[in-house]
């Protein structure tokens, strides 16, 4: 059975065709684990396991896990970071972000990190997470790309706070 596949349908069109559809899972970000990658959907199933990765997905780091299976969602011992990227990696993926992300960082889910061009984006935790993901769209936009710095959305009722590096 290959991890990739996450659906067949098959149905029959009389008088003579068979109509098969694939639905297939995809990479969606990276998990470090003993020198290597694990390749994760957005469901944080181990679709693939390799040295190095190849096109620009986030990196997930704060996960804590001892062994994985491929095909299978990693069970990790911190449940509630486990969420907090499923989330993430969803809303990611639905703002079509996913090659922007350089890191995401779930090891405190209070405390949410990623990185995006040279910018420490912090979201606190998952509330308002998909408001959050799209005003750092928004912001990053007008954010010039040689910046570096640190922009706070932990608190969105809170004005919204670009601290450049210096």
């Amino acid at each position: 059975n290959d991890q990739y596949i996450e659906d067949i349908d098959i149905r029959m069109v009389l008088p003579d065709t068979i109509e098969i559809k694939v639905s297939e899972r995809k990479v969606r970000g990276y998990v470090p684990f003993m020198g290597s990658y694990l390749y994760i959907d957005e469901y944080g199933r181990v679709l693939d396991v390799q040295d190095s990765y190849k096109t620009n997905l986030p990196i997930v780091e704060g996960l804590e896990f001892d062994s994985f299976k491929i095909g299978d969602t990693l069970d990790v011992d911190n449940e509630e970071s486990f969420e907090v990227i499923v989330t993430i990696a969803q809303l990611i993926t639905k703002y079509n972000i996913l090659e922007d992300i350089v890191r995401i960082d779930v090891k405190d889910p209070k405390n949410i990190k990623a990185s995006m061009k040279n910018v420490e984006v912090l979201l606190g935790d998952l509330k308002d997470c998909d408001e959050k993901i799209r005003t750092m769209v928004a912001v990053m936009e007008q954010i010039n790309d040689n910046d570096r710095g640190t922009l706070d959305l932990s608190d969105l009722s809170q004005p919204i706070v670009f601290k450049y590096l210096t």
